[in-house]
């Protein structure tokens, strides 16, 4: 499997407070770490030792994994979290959040991901926790260049 890159666009209908800014870079930041850790620990350990430090590591990330149907007390460790935490490089990630601040009313973020990841619940997420009133995602897998082109 390879990469490609990822865009979403988050509305909110008044801006975004200061609290809400660090929360979002915070969570992008933790699930960027959470995809390293679980790569490195992914066949090395068990479930039942796996969850607890994940847990406890990545709690924002456990969260987001939840609302993707993740069982994170006892579930698959391995690969049924193949692209649900992509959200970037860690590298990249932390310096694209520093872009998300306070007053902000849309949010553009994109990043080199797993060419299979799915940014739907990601959407969600960030709806349900952070109040955006719409978001969307698209891939360059979903969309051709030269068909958005005319001469």
């Amino acid at each position: 499997m390879g990469e490609c890159r990822y865009y979403m666009k988050v509305k909110w209908a008044v801006p975004i407070t200061l609290t809400t800014a660090k929360r979002i870079r915070d969570f992008l930041v933790d699930v960027a770490k959470a995809e390293w850790w679980w790569q490195e620990h992914r066949e090395k350990l068990a479930p039942a030792e796996f969850w607890p430090r994940f847990r406890k590591a990545h709690p924002e990330a456990a969260r987001y994994l939840q609302l993707q149907g993740i069982d994170t007390k006892a579930g698959d460790c391995n690969n049924d979290l193949c692209g649900k935490l992509e959200v970037g490089y860690t590298s990249s990630v932390k310096e694209d959040v520093k872009e998300i601040n306070g007053g902000l009313e849309l949010l553009e973020y994109s990043a080199e991901v797993y060419d299979a990841a799915d940014w739907t619940d990601l959407c969600e997420w960030f709806m349900r926790e952070y109040g955006a009133c719409s978001a969307a995602w698209v891939s360059e897998n979903n969309v051709d260049p030269f068909e958005m082109l005319e001469v």
